[in-house]
C-alpha cells in the first residue's frame, strides 16, 4: 500500500513538472554573445552562434500591433520566428550571410506574451538581431 502511494505521488509529480514550462528549448554554442530584453524589445548580438535561443517578451502596448525587426549577418544562415505559449510559431524572417534587413511583420495582441525564437540552420558569424513591438 505504501509503495502504491509513493508511485502515485511520483507520477503526479512527473505530470506536474512536465506540464509546466515553455514549449521551446534553448540549446546553443556562442562566442561573444550579448543579449538584452525587456517589455516590447529584445536584442541579440554575437560573433559566433549555432543552435536555438528564445526570448519571452510581453507586449505592454495598449493596442494590438506588429513586430519591427532589424537583422544583419556576416556568414551563415538563421531564421527568426515568433510564437505563442502553445508552441505555435511562424517565421518572422530569415537572413543569410552578407545580408542586412529591416522591416516589420507578424501580429501581436495587446498584453500578450510572445516568444522570439532565433534558430540557425548553419553556424552563423557576426550577427545582430533587434526586435521591437510596435502599435
Amino acid at each position: 500500500m505504501k509503495k502504491t502511494r509513493i508511485i502515485l505521488l511520483l507520477l503526479i509529480l512527473l505530470i506536474v513538472l512536465t506540464a509546466c514550462g515553455t514549449p521551446y528549448k534553448r540549446q546553443y554554442k556562442a562566442l561573444s554573445f550579448k543579449r538584452n530584453s525587456k517589455d516590447n524589445y529584445c536584442s541579440f548580438e554575437f560573433k559566433s552562434f549555432e543552435g536555438v535561443f528564445y526570448y519571452k517578451i510581453k507586449n505592454t502596448n495598449t493596442i494590438d500591433g506588429t513586430i519591427d525587426y532589424f537583422g544583419s549577418l556576416e556568414e551563415g544562415e538563421l531564421n527568426v520566428y515568433y510564437g505563442d505559449e502553445n508552441g505555435n510559431k511562424e517565421v518572422l524572417f530569415n537572413i543569410n550571410g552578407s545580408e542586412t534587413m529591416e522591416d516589420s511583420g507578424g501580429y501581436i495582441e495587446s498584453g500578450s506574451y510572445v516568444y522570439i525564437i532565433i534558430e540557425t540552420t548553419t553556424k552563423s558569424i557576426g550577427g545582430e538581431i533587434i526586435i521591437t513591438f510596435n502599435n
